[in-house]
């Protein structure tokens, strides 16, 4: 019986990862789009068996600074949202629209390192001029 549950539940999960897929490829087209201004808050968390505790989101040099020195902050790992507005010309009508990248993960060293100026790669509608999603 738990074999068929989870065969189920794995090909549910295969039809919407394809499904995704296929909307990517038929509905959207790979464009650069210039960020024009980032903003970026985070939050940390840690879970403790099945409890989880979450900070208010702030600055992230403080997060960083607390899980590093505090130690009532220690074991906790640092989330970063980043809310970006890009510029990028739609494939639709050829004109410069404006729209709100958001991205989430765990902050690194390395992750989520946008500047204003900087270009990056989005998927701009093949048929709506204002509708983005990620790449």
């Amino acid at each position: 019986m738990r074999a068929i549950v989870f065969l189920v539940m794995a090909c549910g999960l295969a039809a919407l990862v394809a499904q995704d897929l296929w909307d990517k490829g038929r509905n959207y087209v790979q464009v650069d789009a210039r960020i024009l201004s980032v903003d970026e808050v985070c939050y940390m968390q840690k879970r403790e068996g099945k409890q989880t505790s979450t900070s208010n989101t702030g600055d992230c040099a403080t997060a960083e600074s607390l899980v590093a020195q505090h130690p009532a902050w220690q074991g906790y790992t640092i989330y970063q949202r980043v809310n970006l507005t890009v510029a990028y010309t739609s494939p639709v009508d050829r004109q410069i629209h404006k729209a709100t990248h958001k991205v989430e993960g765990i902050r690194t060293p390395k992750s989520f390192v946008f500047a204003t100026g900087k270009t990056i790669a989005i998927r701009a509608s093949k048929t709506d001029p204002a509708k983005i999603r990620e790449s």
